[in-house]
């Protein structure tokens, strides 16, 4: 065997070794089921609404998927339980008191299901005037 078959086959194994460490050291991004989606746009959505509630913003009617995502509200895979990333998520919204909301979630599930749930948001900060 010359010296560049040598080098090119210490290469392979070299790469060949890298690619496989890194495989197994790396976890692959779990895609979760469609109850663990379903429980993480509840969560997103009662963070996004607490946000908007903040700002002295109203809750739109609707909210995509990709800008629950873009956001930092939820990751991509936490998605993969809904049909797509511009699914609509409709938010209704229900005032308890002045401090206290209750925002209904209605969205469609990858099978064709509806999820629907509702969340309470509490107003975390007082607009002062």
């Amino acid at each position: 065997m010359n010296a560049p078959q040598l080098n090119l086959l210490c290469g392979s194994l070299l790469l060949a070794a890298l690619l496989f460490l890194t495989g197994c050291s790396r976890s692959p991004q779990q895609v979760l089921s469609d109850a663990e989606s379903a429980e993480k746009l509840s969560k997103a959505v009662r963070i996004f609404s607490e946000i908007q509630e903040g700002k002295g913003k109203p809750l739109p009617e609707a909210i995509t998927l990709h800008e629950l995502v873009a956001g930092g509200y939820m990751a991509t895979n936490e998605v993969a339980g809904f049909r797509s990333m511009d699914d609509k998520v409709s938010l209704s919204v229900e005032t308890i008191t002045p401090l206290e909301k209750v925002v209904f979630i209605h969205a469609r599930m990858a099978d064709g299901s509806q999820f629907a749930s509702r969340v309470w948001v509490t107003a975390k900060w007082l607009k002062l005037e």
